[in-house]
C-alpha cells in the first residue's frame, strides 16, 4: 500500500501518514465496537464473520483508485481489519484447552503471525512484478476465503 499510493497516487509522506492514522483511529473504533457487538457470540459464528471481515478488508483496497477514494478504503480497512484481527485473537483464546492456554495461544498465534507475514511477502512479490494492487487485493481476497474450509474442523462446543 505504501509503494502504491506514493508512486502511484503521488502521496507525499506527510499525507500517507494522515491515511495511515485515520486508518489508526478507525481500528481504535473499531475495537470499542468488537468488544460491544461480539460478547455474547459463538466462537463457530465469529469465526465465520472473522472470515467475512477478512475477505471484505482485502477487497476494500480495491476501490483504491484516487486521493478521494484513499480515505474511506482506509476507514474501512481499519474497522474491517481490526474485527478480522480481534476476533482470530477471540476464537483462538476460546480454543485453548484448560491448563494448556499459554502453550496453544502461543502456537496459534504463530501460526496466525506466520500467515500474515506470508501475506504480506506474497503481496509485495506480486506488486514488485507488476500485478494491480486491485489483483493483489482480490489474491488476498481469495486466499483469505480459505478460512471458510476451517469451519468445518471446528468444535461445536466452543463457547
Amino acid at each position: 500500500m505504501l509503494f502504491y499510493e506514493r508512486d502511484y497516487l503521488r502521496l507525499s509522506e506527510l499525507e500517507v501518514g494522515t491515511l495511515q492514522a485515520l486508518e489508526s483511529l478507525a481500528m481504535g473504533l473499531g475495537a470499542i465496537g468488537f468488544g460491544m457487538v461480539t460478547r455474547n457470540i459463538q466462537a463457530l459464528r465469529l469465526w465465520q464473520w472473522t472470515v467475512g471481515f477478512s475477505i471484505l478488508a482485502s477487497l476494500v483496497r480495491m476501490l483504491l483508485h484516487d486521493t478521494q477514494s484513499a480515505p474511506l478504503v482506509h476507514v474501512c480497512s481499519g474497522l474491517l481489519g481490526i474485527f478480522a484481527t480481534l476476533g482470530t485473537l477471540e476464537v483462538i483464546a476460546r480454543a485453548c484447552p484448560v491448563g494448556l492456554e499459554a502453550t496453544t495461544y502461543t502456537l496459534l498465534i504463530s501460526v496466525s503471525n506466520l500467515t500474515r507475514g506470508l501475506g504480506l511477502a506474497e503481496g509485495a512479490w506480486l506488486y514488485d512484478r507488476g500485478m494491480e494492487l486491485s489483483m493483489i487485493a482480490l489474491v488476498g481476497a481469495l486466499t483469505a476465503s480459505l478460512g471458510w474450509f476451517l469451519i468445518p474442523l471446528m468444535r461445536q462446543e466452543l463457547p
